[in-house]
Order: C-alpha cells, then structure tokens, then sequence
C-alpha cells in the first residue's frame, strides 16, 4: 500500500488508516487497497487547498434580462415554476456536444453559437444542456469523423492554465490545478448570458463521465489526456488513486486531494454564473460506476460524490447569495458485462437534487424510461434525455413516439444533438418541431394543473386538469388499409370542447372544431392512420387565437 499524508481539521492522518474523525467536514476516506469505507466521518466542512490561485470574477455584466430563476413548483413539482411570473415551466429543447468548447473536428468547422442559439428560438425551445469535456486529448474510436487510433485533442480554452514546466501528453504544457484559466469562464458566461437573451434556461455540466473513461479499442485514452493524470499536471496530483492505469476513480470521494480540486472548481463555476437567473446546474453525465464489490468506482462512491457536490453547491449558493437554482443528477453509466442487481435510477430519486434525468437503456435493467415512462410527480422535476434512453433502437418506440409519451406523463424533454458523422438518436428538425408543438399545447392550458391522469384513457397516455383540458396520445396505428387510426376512449365531464386532433408524423393539425359531450366515457377515432394527439378544452375557458402567432413562427400546426 502507498501511504500519503493529509491534514484536515487540525489531524494528520494515513489514508489507508482507521484514524476517526468527527464533526469535521462530510468527506469519506477509503483505504486505497481494496476501497471499503473506513470510519472517517468529517460532516461539516470541505477539505481546501489553501495554495489555489482564485482568479478575479469575470468582469462581463449582467444584462438582467433572461428569463426568471427556476424553482421546484409548490403545486406541481413534475415541473418548475418561474419565479418572476409563478408559472409552471414545461422545459424542452436540445444540446450539442461541442456548445461549450470545440474539438479539432478533422475540418468541421467550428460550431456557431449564435446561429446555434437562434435555431433553438426557432423552434421556440427554452432549454440548453451546456455541455463539457474534462480531458484535452484522446484517440478516435471507429465511428467517428477521424480515422480509428488517430488522436483527437479538446481545444482551448480549458479550466487551468497550461503553464508547465514538463509537457503533457500532447506535447502541449501541463497543467497547474491551482490556476484557473479565466478565459475559459469568461466564455462559459458569456454562453449563459447569450442564451438568457434567447430566453432559454441553461443547465451548466460540471462533470463528463465520457472524459473518464470511453468506449471500445482506444477506451482507456481519455484518461491518458486527462489534466488529473499525474502525467499532465505540476502539481504532482494523481487521480489514479487505486494506481490500476485507469480514473474511474475520480469521480468518488476516495481521494482529498483530487476533492479538494473538484470543489474549488464547482465553487468557481458559481461564482461565475451564479448572478444570473437563467442557470440550472447538472453534476455530471453518465459518470462511470460498477456494481462490483469492493471497487473503488462502486456505484455506491459515485453516488456519494454526486450527492456531496449537490450539497455543495446548495450551501456555497447560500454562503454567496446566489439562487438558489435547480440542481439536477442525470444517469450513472455501468460497465455493459457488470451484474445489475438494482435499478441504478434509484440513486438519482433518492438524491438531494432538484431534478434528474433518469437512463431508459438496458445498463441499467430497467427500460421503462424508455417504452412506458413512469407517470409524474416521482419526487422530482425530470428532465428525460435522449442521451440516456435511445428511444429509436434496442426496439424503443422511436423518438416523436417517445417524446408524446414522455410529455403526456408529465415530464420535460431534452434532445442531444453532435456531429452527423457520430452515433445514433441526433435530433432532427421534425423532432423539434414536436417539442415546438408541445410547447404550443401548454400555452394553451393552465400547466400547473396538468398531471398525468393514465386511467382517463384507455391509451393511458393522457395529460389532464380533468373537466377542463386534456391532452391524449394514442400510440398505436390503424392498419394499413385503414383510413383512419386506432379509437381511443376518455371519460370526459360535460360541456362543450374545442378540439384539436394532431398527427405526429407530419406535425400538423389535421383536424378540429368543437364538440358537445354529457358526462360519461366516449370513443374518438382519429382522422388519419397514424399515432395520433387529441387535444380538448373546455369552450368556457380563456380561448387564444394562435394562428398569427404560428404564422409568424413558421409552425407547421394550421390545417
């Protein structure tokens, strides 16, 4: 066993030892040989490194004019309400892989935030995954834009400074963990900002479990271009701490030194973002976990760490005087031959987040998520991701199919997008014009009332403040030599209903009008043979006439 010394809270301790701590900070220590918790309990403060160069704040103001913070809703917390108005937020909208820092892409060309942005207002989304990638360099694998084995390099700008002396293993200066890079920051806030402009709510990633460890041949790379490799950094940090050659272990709370970089870190992030309302923040995604006993990145230690840096963030938040903004937890990633014992969703339910967005594959034994979305409130706002369930494959339902699913059970949707020359699932226009038409439906009911009401229909898949409004997915298509879809069946209340019967497939308002109906359970047929939204509100309800206003978005939902 390799000993190291650590001081914190006036001890100094071997870590490997059983030395017991109390009423210190909330950091667990594990004894490097085998990684079993060992009874160091520090429960009030973090561990800091006093030597790390903290930069000034950024000096870009803040406009003041993004949309309103973001807070669980006292009602109906499926969903988040907005402070500055008290209306309950439906949150859609997709990401791209290179929106917070840029690849050496084998010549595509760099990715144009502005014009990025605008097409998200285009299709009138409010939300943006801001992603982030801890390592600087890796070797391509198979089915990307560069050729198998050849290196692949995250450029500038990063979160510290390249300043040497040694060089790293691009050849480039390694890095000092202690000096941030406060270009780097400027241009994190600078994005929040420009989105907030747009009036899209961001979720800011701190973490990247893909930075940690990839997939096939060259899996291993992205830790060897990694700053926490003690390879590429002066400040002699090695976050191999089971010293295996790999960093799944980084993402644990097994190692002060590595936490104590970690924290300062979040602590920068909120400082640089924390002024401005339109910011949410995400832990990591699909950070890398087993389910093997007695591993150092057992699922349980990764979970220890989320949920350390979720605290984290809510105290430092409270102590500055920001906020506080939502804080969400998306989807551990196992290794695809470990055991599944349990539901990995259950860490993120179980966690002091505001909001989550659970995995739908079979990593995680449980496909629900992606097939029959559980129904809404589960506890927390969730935002479900593409990223995590990959509707369109393993026999998923297919991604408009999902995405009506998922809504009707009360949730909010996110969609990844990346360069077409890599992976599966990538958003297309039509798949944003279905969230665009999701967001039309709730601007026209009272959201906050809307819940999942599944025994109302008999497709299950009905989103309703029952007697008022009711939004309906049947999933099933007629046959084919059938004009029209499948019947569905809903218990209404009486009065007179405008309604709207709208096809998926086309994203267009195939037919409407109003309707009389007494108390009771009644059958509508769709118009057309397809899945098929059918959409009722009470006649005595606020009418809006939205036809200028689709007209002027360049929706395709007029007849």
């Amino acid at each position: 066993m390799v000993n190291d010394l650590w001081t914190a809270c006036g001890w100094t301790f071997i870590l490997g030892s059983s030395i017991i701590i109390q009423g210190c900070s909330e950091n667990v220590l594990y004894d490097r040989s085998n990684c079993s918790t060992l009874t160091v309990q520090m429960l009030n403060e973090e561990i800091t490194d006093p030597q790390l160069k903290n930069p000034p704040r950024s000096s870009i103001p803040n406009p003041g004019n993004s949309p309103g913070r973001l807070v669980v809703h006292p009602s109906n917390p499926a969903y988040f309400q907005e402070t500055s108005t008290g209306n309950a937020v439906f949150l859609r909208g997709y990401d791209h892989f290179r929106s917070r820092q840029e690849f050496d892409n084998n010549g595509i060309p760099p990715l144009d935030f502005d014009a990025f942005l605008a097409q998200l207002k285009h299709f009138n989304h409010n939300f943006l995954r801001l992603w982030v990638w801890e390592h600087f360099w890796r070797k391509a694998e198979g089915n990307e834009v560069r050729a198998e084995g050849q290196e692949s390099v995250t450029l500038p700008l990063h979160v510290y400074q390249r300043t040497g002396p040694g060089t790293a293993i691009d050849g480039q200066p390694k890095f000092d963990l202690h000096a941030f890079d406060q270009t780097y920051f400027d241009r994190l806030r600078h994005r929040v900002i420009a989105a907030g402009e747009s009036g899209i709510w961001v979720s800011v990633m701190l973490f990247q479990g893909w930075s940690i460890h990839g997939s096939g041949k060259y899996e291993n790379s992205q830790w060897e271009g990694h700053p926490l490799n003690k390879q590429n950094n002066i400040n002699g940090i090695a976050g191999d701490y089971d010293q295996d050659g790999r960093g799944w272990d980084v993402h644990t709370r097994i190692n002060p030194k590595v936490n104590a970089i970690h924290d300062a870190y979040v602590k920068k992030v909120i400082d640089t973002v924390g002024d401005l309302d339109n910011v949410l923040y995400e832990i990591s995604n699909e950070t890398m976990a087993t389910a093997t006993t007695g591993a150092c990145h057992h699922v349980t230690h990764v979970r220890d760490w989320a949920y350390h840096l979720i605290n984290l963030i809510h105290r430092y938040e409270q102590q500055r005087g920001y906020g506080p903004h939502p804080v969400g937890i998306s989807s551990f990633r196992p290794f695809p031959d470990d055991p599944m014992s349990v539901d990995w969703n259950a860490y993120l339910f179980d966690s002091p987040a505001d909001y989550v967005s659970p995995n739908g594959t079979r990593w995680t034994g449980n496909e629900d998520w992606k097939k029959d979305p559980p129904a809404a409130p589960l506890g927390k706002v969730v935002i479900a991701d593409t990223d995590h369930i990959h509707p369109s494959i393993h026999e998923g339902p297919g991604m408009r199919s999902w995405q009506w699913r998922t809504f009707t059970r009360g949730h909010s949707l996110n969609a990844v997008d990346g360069d077409p020359e890599q992976g599966a699932d990538w958003v297309t226009p039509d798949d944003s014009a279905t969230m665009q038409a999701m967001g039309r439906y709730v601007e026209m009911v009272d959201l906050a009332r809307m819940k999942p009401h599944n025994t109302l229909s008999s497709t299950r898949y009905c989103l309703a403040d029952p007697g008022h409004t009711y939004i309906v997915y049947q999933p099933s298509e007629g046959s084919e030599e059938s004009a029209n879809g499948i019947p569905l069946e809903l218990e209404l209340a009486s009065g007179t209903f405008y309604y709207e019967w709208f096809n998926p497939e086309t994203n267009h308002i195939a037919e409407s009008g109003e309707i009389q109906q007494k108390t009771g359970v009644f059958t509508f047929t769709p118009p057309f043979n397809s899945h098929a939204v059918l959409f009722l509100r009470r006649q005595s309800a606020e009418k809006k006439d939205l036809s200028d206003e689709d007209e002027r978005q360049g929706c395709n939902f007029l007849l």
